[in-house]
């Protein structure tokens, strides 16, 4: 852990130091993006040996209505969670986890998505995989809808494993294949989506962005010539399209919730 005396926030309070952070995650000086490596440490330890089995509440192996041992459920309480880093891995590694911090600004910046995760974790959708796809506050709603369903198009196209199969109704009828998984959308400020530009560059994963100049072209010819116009540093962003590892794209679009 990061001590906080020798962070500032002994003297400032954390909740300044989120605030006058903002985006600028690098600002935040436990912002690892990253578990403790001693936690990862202790969790692969754990994956080796495996959770200890119970017996069933009914009796012994082979009494009525036994069907066996069965692992308990695996469950964490993670204190002083921050902004999640160590909460999300230890979800990742199958654990039920429940975690808490005292700074309303670390919970504000991370309960929305796990409530998210949570429910659907709940119905058994759980996916080693993300596509997500953050959005630019301030846009007007069909921007919206534009940038996203163009930044979707992207991943679809470019990571064929991301298609199911193709659907067909009770008449017989063929329709095309979607994603096999849920697509999640942000929304960030110019500065969040220009750090996960970088993130995501920065880990090689697949991307793709949508610029403001976008808006006011017609055709693919012009909206590749309008990105190839501009430097990567200066980019007017208005969405930012990844696709990769869970642990990755959360470290990528860590600081953003997820769209209302």
């Amino acid at each position: 852990m990061t001590d906080a005396r020798a962070s500032g926030a002994g003297e400032a309070g954390f909740d300044e130091i989120y605030a006058r952070a903002g985006s600028d995650l690098d600002a935040i000086p436990w912002a690892a993006l990253a578990p403790q490596p001693a936690l990862v440490a202790w969790l692969d330890c754990q994956d080796q040996t495996g959770p200890a089995e119970s017996q069933d509440q009914h009796g012994p192996p082979g009494s009525q209505g036994q069907t066996g041992p069965t692992a308990p459920e695996r469950t964490a309480l993670i204190v002083a969670c921050g902004l999640g880093d160590d909460a999300e891995e230890v979800s990742r590694r199958g654990y039920r986890v429940t975690a808490f911090d005292l700074v309303p600004a670390a919970i504000e910046r991370t309960s929305v998505q796990d409530r998210h995760f949570a429910r659907r974790q709940d119905r058994g959708m759980r996916f080693d995989t993300k596509i997500a796809i953050a959005v630019r506050d301030g846009l007007e709603q069909w921007q919206k809808l534009n940038v996203t369903a163009f930044l979707a198009s992207a991943i679809a196209f470019g990571v064929p494993e991301t298609a199911g199969k193709q659907y067909e109704d009770g008449s017989g009828n063929q329709y095309l294949e979607m994603f096999r998984q849920p697509v999640l959308v942000y929304a960030a400020d110019g500065a969040l989506l220009t750090a996960m530009r970088e993130r995501a560059a920065g880990r090689g994963l697949p991307m793709m962005i949508y610029t403001e100049d976008l808006f006011a072209t017609g055709n693919d010819d012009d909206n590749r010539a309008a990105v190839l116009a501009v430097a990567a540093g200066d980019l007017n962003l208005v969405g930012v399209a990844v696709y990769g590892p869970r642990n990755a794209i959360d470290k990528v679009f860590k600081g953003a919730s997820l769209h209302p």
